[in-house]
């Protein structure tokens, strides 16, 4: 699985307006929801489960980057939305900081084994501070397209251990 079957330039979002972190996934969320055919009771489950998920566990990851995401039987493709936040959100990043770029993933249940090495590659890509900065200081949601789908090549330049 590629970055591309599960987001794509229509589910990125160069500003997010909103001021809170529950109205920035919940925008994702809708987002998502458009352009995939989601019904609304759908996406208000979806929704309540990524805010479940991260009153748990902070979505944060430090380093300007947040990861709210949910796991639920109801979806059947995993699906990604990006947003930036020129001002931050407080997603209770691990080294404090606000997080400027929400990476917002709905994945199955029960991943395939595509699924998990794609998520694979992407947290080895969180990991690498280079990986980060490229994200959040990208210059506009085809950039962040651009940076995103870099750890799709077989040999990614900024991740450390060199294969994605």
């Amino acid at each position: 699985m590629r970055m591309d079957d599960i987001s794509g330039p229509e589910l990125m979002v160069e500003k997010l307006e909103a001021s809170l972190r529950t109205d920035a996934i919940r925008g994702l969320v809708e987002l998502i929801g458009g352009k995939r055919g989601f019904k609304k009771l759908q996406v208000e489950e979806f929704l309540a489960e990524v805010l479940r998920r991260h009153e748990k566990t902070p979505c944060g990851l430090g380093r300007g980057l947040a990861f709210p995401n949910a796991r639920t039987d109801s979806i059947s493709t995993p699906c990604l939305a990006v947003g930036y936040s020129r001002p931050g959100l407080n997603c209770g990043g691990k080294d404090g900081s606000p997080a400027h770029v929400i990476l917002l993933y709905l994945g199955r249940a029960t991943p395939s084994e595509g699924e998990r090495a794609m998520l694979g590659r992407l947290s080895r890509a969180f990991a690498d501070p280079a990986f980060a900065e490229r994200l959040v200081f990208s210059d506009g949601s085809r950039e962040m397209w651009e940076v995103l789908t870099s750890i799709d090549r077989e040999t990614t330049v900024g991740l450390r251990g060199g294969k994605a």
